[in-house]
């Protein structure tokens, strides 16, 4: 049974950044989500584009549309090969390696966040990723015994467009604005979330909405300085 509506997902393999930025563009609202110590980088990579999150700080939040960006690549060394092995069917001791249950906690929590458009996208090669792209695109692993394979590879020029209504716009941001009201989380954080609020808002054309995250932003933007 699948964990989200919509078609298989695609993986978009040894992918450009200027081919992830054509894609933030061609599909609206959609959202980037990647290890949580590379969510700088791949911001900057993306020219600051505001819907970039860590997988750990997505918990719990929905998305129509999601790219997981980098998981097999930024993988440390050590379980690179680990990975290749479990993907294709090979003997592993999984007690030997006892972050691979956090990295399958953490794949799971990303590929769940998605609606109805889930995307892979590696940007630079890996042994795992490889893995990964054969695994899911093919049915040539014998070991899984599968009949159809489970994703398909594409290019950004294949994938087609899709925008949001203004209502899923606002919607969106209401959620981000929500979770910048938590109480356990920092300042820092808190200005992130009405920062990607704000974004979604001025989509939706509420500027209300807008205004009030904006507000909001600038005070909690204060504390920091006073703090």
């Amino acid at each position: 049974k699948a964990v989200f509506q919509g078609p298989r997902p695609s993986l978009l393999y040894k992918i450009c950044s200027n081919s992830l930025r054509e894609l933030s563009q061609k599909v609206e609202g959609i959202v980037f989500l990647t290890h949580d110590e590379n969510v700088s980088c791949l911001r900057r990579a993306l020219q600051q584009y505001p819907l970039v999150f860590g997988i750990r700080e997505a918990k719990g939040l929905e998305f129509q549309s999601v790219v997981i960006v980098d998981f097999f690549s930024e993988l440390s060394k050590k379980y690179q090969k680990v990975w290749r092995d479990l993907l294709l069917g090979r003997q592993v001791d999984v007690d030997k390696f006892p972050e691979i249950e956090s990295h399958l906690k953490l794949l799971y929590t990303g590929i769940t966040r998605s609606i109805q458009r889930l995307f892979f996208a590696e940007t630079s090669p890996s042994v795992a990723g490889q893995a990964f792209v054969r695994w899911s695109s093919t049915t040539t692993v014998t070991a899984w015994n599968r009949t159809q394979a489970l994703a398909v590879q594409q290019s950004v020029n294949d994938v087609e467009g899709m925008t949001l209504t203004k209502d899923e716009w606002r919607s969106a941001g209401l959620d981000n604005a929500i979770m910048a009201e938590q109480e356990e989380i920092e300042l820092v954080e808190a200005e992130a979330w009405l920062e990607k609020a704000l974004y979604c808002f001025s989509k939706s054309g509420d500027t209300e909405l807008a205004r009030k995250a904006r507000t909001h932003r600038k005070a909690i933007s204060f504390q920091r300085m006073l703090a």
